[in-house]
């Protein structure tokens, strides 16, 4: 049920974006089951997750009997003449004679079935856990994609508070503008202190439309890891502050067997043994089980209704191929595999490490990210609460105006510290959950 409302809920999405006037509002997860629907990668993966299950399919046949109809047709229109010697057939001379018909014709059904082939069912076994380890590629890709959308929609994010931020920067910068033209022109600032006020002005109007830009850029960078066009009128509806959220986050139980490096390390070393498993099986015998019915026609003619011209031959047997020169060759194949198998349990110790070590680091660096985070909010209330009273000295005249943009870049590094440790926090948590293997 869960399956089916997934699909419903991604198809309705989908529906609405292929149409670009449409205006849709999408969050995080919804944007990473479009990516997931929409990537072309993964479709790519999918695909060859197919061919390998095809594969799988076309190993088993090949344990059915070969069953197979033949038939042959052979005229011929001078036949060779033997050779009788003399006395042989009551002849006096040695005579030349024509041994055989003109049309010779056969229809035959032959069996042919493999009693014991080595490698047959660990060919099969090995086409199964190659499939095995496609699905897993496919799962890692899937895994990819979900940390790549998450990872631009935690920078569209920021781009867009930054721009909000401008935005409120610009709004100040106006009011003081504002307050001090009326200044200026009644004669109750300085020429300095209004030319400082426009251009102060000027800036965050510039600074904001860059930030803007910057915005948007992250914008079309998020729908081309969804694999959208870039003209789609959407709303990415999380925020900063919505996506901080760190619950749900439990880590596995089993976290470095989980993980999708791991088993694919796994998996391929399983392989390794099925491939040391039929190089052994090489030095077997094969045994084949045939049988074959046969009817013949002799005639000069083609009076196929003639039942005299027709004679049935059958046979059935048993065949046994012994390999000789191959158990020299093999010898090599079973070294190599046993190597391979060495090889890949060092490749599973090191990897089985770099996760531990993946697994510390990403704890504490999230430990020590939301105890930033936390700071620099309390620093940014601090910053606020200066600013809103030496805003209000400001405005009644006790004062100046330079002192105010003292307090105003106290409070834009405060907010720009509080983003940066927002931001730095929401990596943090993506970097946690790679580690934990989600």
């Amino acid at each position: 049920m869960k399956k089916l409302i997934y699909i419903i809920s991604v198809l309705t999405l989908f529906v609405k974006i292929s149409n670009a006037q449409d205006f849709i509002e999408v969050s995080m997860n919804q944007a990473i089951k479009l990516g997931i629907k929409n990537r072309n990668n993964i479709k790519a993966d999918s695909l060859n997750v197919l061919i390998y299950k095809s594969i799988v399919k076309e190993k088993q046949k090949y344990i059915l009997p070969d069953l197979s109809l033949k038939g042959n047709l052979t005229y011929y229109g001078d036949r060779e003449k033997t050779t009788v010697p003399a006395g042989l057939l009551g002849n006096t001379e040695p005579e030349k004679i024509k041994l055989g018909t003109n049309n010779n014709t056969c229809g035959a059904l032959d069996l042919n079935y493999t009693l014991y082939k080595p490698g047959l069912y660990t060919d099969i076994n090995i086409a199964k856990n190659n499939n095995a380890l496609a699905d897993e590629k496919l799962n890692q890709t899937k895994c990819d994609i979900k940390h790549e959308i998450t990872k631009a929609y935690y920078e569209m994010a920021l781009k867009k508070v930054q721009y909000e931020i401008m935005l409120q920067e610009e709004h100040r910068y106006k009011s003081y503008y504002e307050l001090i033209k009326g200044k200026f022109e009644n004669g109750a600032t300085l020429q300095n202190d209004f030319d400082q006020a426009t251009l102060d002005y000027k800036n965050a109007s510039i600074n904001t439309q860059k930030s803007k830009q910057l915005y948007e850029l992250s914008c079309i960078n998020l729908k081309y890891k969804m694999n959208i066009p870039a003209n789609t009128n959407v709303e990415f509806t999380d925020s900063i502050e919505s996506l901080k959220n760190l619950n749900n986050m439990p880590m596995s139980k089993n976290l470095i067997a989980d993980r999708t490096e791991i088993k694919q390390l796994v998996i391929e070393n399983k392989g390794n043994r099925l491939q040391l498993m039929k190089a052994k099986e090489n030095y077997l015998p094969t045994i084949t089980f045939f049988a074959n019915y046969s009817q013949y026609f002799q005639s000069n003619y083609f009076d196929y209704s003639n039942s005299f011209n027709w004679s049935p031959v059958n046979y059935v047997g048993i065949q046994v191929s012994i390999p000789i020169m191959q158990t020299i060759k093999n010898h090599e194949l079973v070294k190599q595999s046993k190597l391979k198998i060495a090889q890949t349990n060092e490749l599973i110790s090191q990897e089985t490490n770099d996760i531990q070590n993946e697994i510390t680091s990403a704890s504490i660096e999230l430990q020590n990210a939301e105890l930033n985070e936390q700071t620099s909010m309390i620093n940014y209330n601090l910053a606020q609460s200066i600013y809103d009273r030496q805003k209000q000295q400001f405005q009644i005249g006790t004062l100046q105006y330079q002192d105010l943009l003292n307090t105003e870049k106290s409070i834009h590094n405060a907010q720009q510290n509080y983003i940066s440790s927002a931001y730095d926090l929401l990596l943090a948590k993506l970097k946690y959950e790679i580690a934990g293997g989600r």
